[in-house]
């Protein structure tokens, strides 16, 4: 485990589950924060029957019924047999719903990708943004940066699991700070990551990858899916 970046609490106050028709949580971690956020402010545990909490996939809708606060009938998530578990499918899933919305919060960190607050702004809807937590890039170590040089010099397939654009450029920065123990060895690696867009985020920071396509896998955000992503790249 070598993360690129750390997820670190946000400072604002969260925003009262009652006061909107419907929640967007854009991951696992934004439940996990706002939870933690709302028991810190002494919030009762009675989520609103009202008010529906959306997630991108099921990866992240485990984390609302893990919290323990939201009824599974109020959780709106894409299938995991979706072709892609991301903003897209969750608004087609949410359109025939829209007549009943009126308040949308779209749960985050500090930055986040606006196409879908964009798409309930122009139908109309209030849509407030809650910062639950903030991204901070991870600067490796002499030794971690050697730790990994020495075991990309070994192994006979390395693979490196890439989850947001945000880790590919902390990534980038991390190769780029150790380019005279890692950037020859980095050549090798294979990647996984869980959507087109990173997907091409790889592609531009790594332009090697861009000419051996096969180097970077797609797989859906679930723990099944990603190992065996993993262990369908190390053996190529």
């Amino acid at each position: 485990m070598l993360p690129v970046l750390a997820l670190l609490p946000g400072a604002s106050r969260p925003p009262e589950p009652a006061d909107y028709d419907l929640i967007v949580f854009v991951s696992g971690a934004a439940a996990r924060f706002y939870f933690g956020q709302l028991r810190a402010a002494g919030w009762q545990p009675s989520w609103p029957a009202e008010t529906l909490a959306c997630t991108v996939g099921p990866a992240s809708a485990r984390a609302l019924v893990d919290a323990g606060f939201v009824p599974p009938r109020c959780i709106v998530h894409p299938a995991p047999e979706s072709p892609t578990h991301d903003s897209e499918a969750l608004w087609t899933l949410l359109e025939p719903r829209l007549s009943a919305i009126r308040r949308v919060l779209i749960v985050r960190g500090e930055t986040g990708r606006e196409w879908l607050a964009e798409r309930f702004e122009a139908a109309g809807m209030a849509v407030s943004r809650h910062a639950a937590y903030r991204r901070e890039a991870v600067c490796w170590t002499v030794a971690q940066a050697g730790d990994l040089a020495a075991r990309l010099a070994v192994a006979a397939r390395a693979v490196c699991l890439v989850t947001s654009t945000e880790g590919v450029e902390a990534l980038r920065a991390n190769i780029e700070r150790h380019a005279a123990s890692l950037r020859q060895l980095w050549e090798s690696v294979r990647f996984v990551t869980i959507h087109p867009r990173i997907a091409g985020h790889l592609q531009s920071c790594f332009p090697a990858l861009a000419k051996s396509p096969a180097f970077i896998r797609l797989c859906a955000l679930d723990d099944d899916s990603v190992f065996q992503a993993i262990r369908l790249q190390s053996l190529l």
